[in-house]
Formats: structure tokens, sequence, C-alpha cells
């Protein structure tokens, strides 16, 4: 997954030509509306599969392929990936990936680093996400909060 955010045509082509490289199949699944127009130049090459740009393909892919990486730039995707339990690599095109891999343990690269990206895709990787659960509580407890005193209000109103 590559996004049309931030396109930069020559680091999107070297990404393309490094995974072609060091896999036997690439997959290109577009997740955004102009992700296909954005990376044609880059993605519409010999032994590249253009996956639909419909949440059902790529949902049945993530669940159903037997084994891929996600090497790309599409934060989401690459998390959707995560949740699938797929070996995934997402690389920064701005501070959110940055960050929230810093963070809690994403795994990210900056997109420019190629030589890192490659160690990545030869090398064993480790998953260690720390979720701070204890502000995500607290987070989701102000909701709670806030369903309560409005079921009351209607309560009170009817």
């Amino acid at each position: 997954m590559l996004t049309d955010y931030k396109v930069d045509r020559e680091m999107d082509g070297r990404l393309v030509d490094l995974v072609q490289k060091h896999y036997r199949r690439v997959f290109f699944l577009p997740q955004g509306k102009w992700d296909e127009t954005a990376h044609e130049p880059a993605v519409k090459r010999p032994g590249i599969v253009w996956l639909e740009r419909k949440a059902s393909v790529i949902e049945k892919f993530v669940a159903e392929e037997p084994s891929f990486d996600y090497v790309g730039n599409r934060l989401h995707g690459g998390i959707r990936c995560l949740l699938k339990r797929r070996r995934t690599l997402i690389l920064e095109v701005d501070n959110r990936a940055k960050e929230i891999g810093a963070d809690v343990g994403l795994p990210t690269l900056p997109r420019e680093d190629f030589a890192a990206i490659e160690r990545w895709i030869l090398g064993p990787t480790t998953l260690n996400l720390r979720l701070p659960r204890e502000a995500i509580q607290t987070w989701r407890n102000q909701f709670a909060s806030l369903t309560a005193a409005c079921q009351k209000s209607a309560r009170a109103g009817s």
C-alpha cells in the first residue's frame, strides 16, 4: 500500500525496485481514492499484481493470503495487517507513523532509508508493541460518563 499523500515518484520507484528484488510476488493494494493514479508510474510494471480498491478485496487478501510481508506507507493498512498477524513495516511519510511507532513500538522506518528497509526485509524481526492500557481506559471512560449523563438527561426530559 502506497499513499497518495506526499507522493515522491523517485522514492516510490526505488521502493518498488527493492521489494521486487527480494520478493517473488508483489501486490499493490490501493487503499485511498487517488492511490492508483498517484502510483501508476511506479507500480504499473510486470510482476506486480494490482488488487481492486475495495475494502472487501483488501480484507479478503489480508485474511486469506497464506504468507506475505506488508511494506508500505499506508498507516491504517499496516495496522490492519498487524492485527492479522502479518509481518509489517510501515514507512514514515509524516509524523504520525513515526510518533506512534516511538510511543507504542509500531514497526516503522523512514521511507528514504532504503538500507534499513532492506535489512528489515532480509532479517528476522521482532514485534514489541507497548500499548498504554491505562491511558486508553481513561480515554474510554470519558465516553462512559458522557453516555450516562445523556441517558439521565433523556430520562428526565421524557
